[in-house]
């Protein structure tokens, strides 16, 4: 290793929130009790710890370039060996990730992973076709099983590429496509497959069933060979459950591709007869579908629609009626800043536990929830978070006092953290919007902090300030810019703040939010979409008036407040990048701009030196410092060659890697502060992991 890489013991954790991301399906091995599985659309896998009722993350090993994996499009177990788990991995399909990502991706970024160990590790099996587990219909599944009396068959259904097998699994990666079946709505695809585990033949499942979207249920006899539509199923079918008879039922709809009205409803195939047996009234779409394995008319579906206590129904007769579940039943939240609203919110499955047909669980936008006993009334619902960390992170701060760290999240606003490992008691508030895009503090009076964000990803804006180092907010008396981006704020004048929207100049206050003024010279568009990562603007954390803009290889500077800008130098043009000033340090701004490194100047930005020990600049921050003039610099990228997250204590010139290989924190890392409390704390947030901190294990 090169000397510049020192090494140093360090414990990472996720900052403890509770829930908060969409986890699209739940699955429970059925012959092993306890053995549960979650997966998510942006967030990875999780295992249950059932002693400690904590979710374990499994993807946490993969890196940048991987980061395409932590979305799970499916999840298959193996019934006859339990520590084998295939996953259908992709956020986005290729030509997605070459659009969001642009840079430092795998050049297959979708694959069916194995993992033989329970998902402490994975191998890949190179199916390499496109999954979508964060777009349309990921609330369906699952789109790949093991045959449940032969490990060596697994059959997996793609979004735009049909349906392959694989029929020596345990020995190698073979993967044949099946062309019976047709691909179905591009985009969409095949969303689930379902084996009858007693049509067993030859020593394997010779009858299973495809849903395709936009074409039906498919259903073959000899193990693929041959298919056949079965007649009268729905055409947007979303998910299926076997009774232990073989009929089949099936949920579907969906509002976004709506045909006929068969297309919705839930559906029983029996005997070669497909029968309407959706509740009364009818919705336009119904996604999770569980028969309990120990009574073949014991059954529970789910509704999903964009919005909160999505109905759930229970019936004991096969579907010949139905009871409504979710008007008698209780929500219990285990995190305390859960509004009463969220439960079952566009709920995506519903499961009987095989093991314990008492025990229901569901998953929805926010968590995973389970009642221990779905014939009491009213039912009693316990949401479990614990371990579950899926925020979508935008930004965050960490003041030199008070709170350790103030997060903007996607969806959720964002919290006031005193406790690491405690849950916050609300969201932000005051006003409490969607999200939190741009936070900054007075560097002079840190109990001064504005914020701004937006409702409905961007289409309005909005934004307010702290006196009180973010316990409660007040909304700005006046913001007529609309949807907006980044903040920054002035190091001496708590009242005056810039603001940059989403494709606009600079907006700015000295009267902490009651007027605002246009400025002149600065560049236009330096935040160009809503869903942008780049934190373009700083002010000097000791200088009054003076900010800085990167824009598109340019520096901008404003002495002033903010009113008036010049050019002032250039470096070279990044689509991703970071500018910071430097805490105690009159004029010291730097600026990461990825694989170009990173960019440090000493005189107000008019000139820039390059960190040649430094290859990839990803992220950077700074934090506290051994001593009060030198703080610490945290970069994520990669440093004399090695990837990993770095500390220098002294500006840069020599280096120590914080992380191993096991905490990679690859998940689409988007924002990177230090702690200004603690030396040699830092902080992650993710696009989907929700916030990582490492700290020194002494």
């Amino acid at each position: 290793m090169n000397q510049t890489i020192m090494s140093d013991h360090y414990k990472w954790n996720n900052l403890r929130i509770g829930g908060g991301g969409y986890a699209t399906g739940l699955i429970i091995h059925p012959k092993e009790e306890d053995l549960i599985y979650v997966r998510t659309d942006v967030g990875g896998l999780y295992r249950l710890h059932k002693d400690e009722e904590r979710w374990i993350q499994l993807m946490d090993s993969f890196g940048l370039s991987q980061r395409n994996f932590y979305g799970i499009d499916s999840v298959a177990l193996d019934a006859q060996n339990s520590d084998v788990i295939y996953v259908a991995a992709g956020k986005y399909s290729k030509e997605e990730v070459m659009q969001y990502f642009e840079t430092d991706i795998d050049e297959n970024p979708c694959d069916v992973l194995r993992s033989r160990d329970r998902g402490i590790t994975w191998e890949r099996t190179n199916l390499n076709k496109d999954f979508r587990g964060n777009l349309v219909v990921r609330w369906n599944g699952e789109c790949i099983a093991v045959d449940p009396s032969n490990s060596d068959y697994v059959v997996c259904g793609t979004r735009s590429d049909g349906l392959y097998i694989m029929e020596q699994a345990t020995r190698n990666d073979n993967w044949r496509q099946l062309t019976g079946v047709p691909d179905g709505i591009k985009g969409y695809g095949i969303r689930s497959v379902i084996f009858d585990p007693n049509s067993v033949v030859n020593g394997r499942c010779q009858r299973f069933f495809v849903g395709i979207c936009g074409e039906g249920v498919y259903e073959t006899l000899d193990g693929g060979e041959t298919f056949k539509v079965i007649p009268n199923t729905p055409l947007m079918p979303n998910r299926m459950s076997m009774n232990s008879e073989g009929a089949l039922f099936i949920s579907a709809g969906y509002c976004g591709a709506k045909t006929t009205d068969v297309t919705r409803g839930v559906y029983r195939y029996d005997l070669g007869i497909t029968k309407n047996i959706t509740p009364d009234p009818v919705y336009e779409e119904y996604t999770g579908i569980s028969v309990d394995p120990t009574n073949p008319n014991r059954v529970v579906c789910s509704v999903r629609f964009n919005g909160f206590w999505n109905p759930i129904f229970i019936t004991l007769n096969g579907g010949d009626s139905w009871e409504l579940v979710t008007n008698q039943s209780i929500a219990n939240a285990d995190v305390p800043w859960f509004p009463s609203c969220y439960f079952s919110a566009a709920t995506s499955s519903v499961l009987i536990n095989p093991h314990n047909p008492s025990q229901v669980y569901f998953t929805d936008w926010y968590a995973i929830w389970r009642t221990d006993d779905i014939s009491q009334k009213p039912r009693h619902w316990k949401s479990y978070t614990q371990g579950y960390e899926s925020m979508v992170s935008f930004t965050m701060i960490c003041p030199p006092i008070g709170a350790s760290i103030i997060t903007g999240i996607a969806d959720n606003d964002g919290m006031r953290h005193t406790n690491l490992q405690e849950s916050p008691l609300k969201k932000h508030g005051g006003p409490e919007m969607q999200e939190t895009t741009g936070i900054d503090y007075c560097e002079s009076n840190p109990n001064f902090m504005a914020r701004v964000g937006s409702w409905e990803w961007g289409k309005t804006g909005g934004g307010g300030y702290s006196s009180d180092n973010g316990v409660s907010w007040k909304a700005f008396k006046n913001w007529p810019f609309g949807a907006n981006g980044k903040l920054a704020m002035n190091p001496v004048n708590e009242n005056n703040f810039v603001v940059l929207p989403i494709q606009d100049t600079p907006k700015v206050t000295f009267d902490a939010g009651v007027t605002w003024q246009e400025s002149v010279g600065a560049p236009k568009g330096s935040v160009e979409k809503f869903w942008s990562n780049n934190h373009c603007i700083a002010s000097d954390r000791v200088e009054n008036n003076v900010y800085y803009i990167y824009h598109r290889g340019e520096v901008y500077r404003s002495t002033d407040g903010g009113i008036n800008w010049i050019k002032v130098s250039e470096l070279p043009l990044e689509t991703f990048s970071n500018m910071k000033a430097m805490p105690n340090n009159k004029g010291h701004v730097w600026v990461n701009l990825n694989h170009y490194g990173l960019y440090t100047s000493c005189d107000f930005g008019d000139t820039f030196t390059k960190l040649n020990n430094v290859n990839q600049a990803y992220l950077f921050a700074f934090g506290k410092g051994l001593t009060e003039d030198i703080p610490a610099v945290y970069v994520y990228g990669r440093v004399d060659g090695v990837e990993g997250i770095f500390r220098s204590d002294d500006k840069g010139t020599t280096w120590i890697r914080i992380n191993d290989d096991a905490n990679r924190v690859g998940n689409d890392p988007n924002c990177m502060e230090g702690d200004r409390q603690v030396y040699g704390r830092v902080y992650i947030g993710t696009n989907g992991r929700g916030y990582y901190y490492g700290e020194k294990e002494n």
